[in-house]
C-alpha cells in the first residue's frame, strides 16, 4: 500500500472530519480552503492522488466522495462504506437527464445497496405509491434501463419521471401504483424497444428507502 503524503493526508482528514460533523463530504472548494491552498484543481489533485492509492473512491456529483479507508490503512468494512448520493426532486428530460443544477440535497447510503453501480436519490412527493412509499420519503434509485416485473423503477414520461411499479401483460407494459386510487399507465409491449425510449424509458429501481421518523431520517 502505498503512504500519504502529509498533505494527502490532510485532505483525508478534512473528508472525514466533514462527514463526521456535516453528515456530508466537502466539496473541492471547502477542501482547497481547509488546507490553504488557492485554486480548485490544487485540491482536486489531492483527492485524485487519494484515490489512486485506494484511500477513496469518486462518485458522481460535486460531494460524490466515498471513503474506504481511514488514515492509518485499516479498510472500512462494507457496511461503513457510505456514498452521497444527490436528492432531486424533480427528474426531467433534457441533457443530462440528472441535471446538476436540479440537486437539492444529498444523502448518505451504503454503498452495497448499488451493487458497485451509480445511482441518485428522489423525494417522492405523491401518494401514488401508498402505503410502500410515503410522501416524503427519499427513494434510493440504483442507475439501470431494464426492470423486472414487480421492481418499483422510476420511468420518464412526457416530460417528467414518475415513481411506479413495473408489469407486464402478453399485450403491454404497465406502470402501476400501489394506490388503489391511481390507475395504471398502459404501453405497448414494445414501448420500450422504441429508439430512445419515446414513449417512455427506465431510469432506474428503487433499492432502497429514507424515511423520517422524528426529524430523524
Amino acid at each position: 500500500m502505498k503512504a500519504l503524503s502529509p498533505k494527502q493526508r490532510e485532505v483525508l482528514e478534512v473528508i472525514l472530519r466533514s462527514l463526521r460533523q456535516r453528515g456530508m463530504p466537502p466539496i473541492l472548494e471547502e477542501i482547497a480552503e481547509a488546507i490553504g491552498v488557492t485554486s480548485r484543481f490544487g485540491a482536486f489533485r489531492h483527492v485524485r492522488a487519494l484515490e489512486q492509492k485506494g484511500y477513496i473512491r469518486r462518485l458522481s456529483g460535486p460531494r460524490g466522495i466515498q471513503v474506504l479507508k481511514d488514515p492509518s490503512g485499516n479498510p472500512l468494512p462494507p457496511e461503513e462504506q457510505v456514498g452521497y448520493l444527490p436528492v432531486y426532486d424533480r427528474v426531467t428530460a433534457g441533457t443530462p437527464v440528472l441535471a446538476r443544477e436540479e440537486v437539492v440535497g444529498y444523502v448518505p447510503v451504503p454503498t452495497f445497496w448499488l451493487g458497485g453501480g451509480e445511482g441518485f436519490a428522489v423525494r417522492v412527493l405523491t401518494d401514488s405509491m401508498a402505503p410502500t412509499v410515503a410522501p416524503g420519503d427519499i427513494a434510493v434509485v440504483r442507475e439501470q434501463q431494464v426492470a423486472t416485473p414487480g421492481d418499483i423503477v422510476v420511468a420518464l414520461f412526457e416530460e417528467e419521471a414518475v415513481l411506479k411499479r413495473f408489469a407486464r401483460k402478453s399485450d403491454a407494459v404497465l406502470l402501476t401504483s400501489d394506490n388503489p386510487a391511481y390507475a395504471p399507465m398502459r404501453f405497448p409491449q414494445g414501448a420500450l424497444r422504441e429508439p430512445q425510449g419515446e414513449t417512455f424509458r427506465i431510469l432506474g429501481k428503487v433499492v432502497g428507502l429514507l424515511r423520517r421518523f422524528n426529524h430523524q431520517i
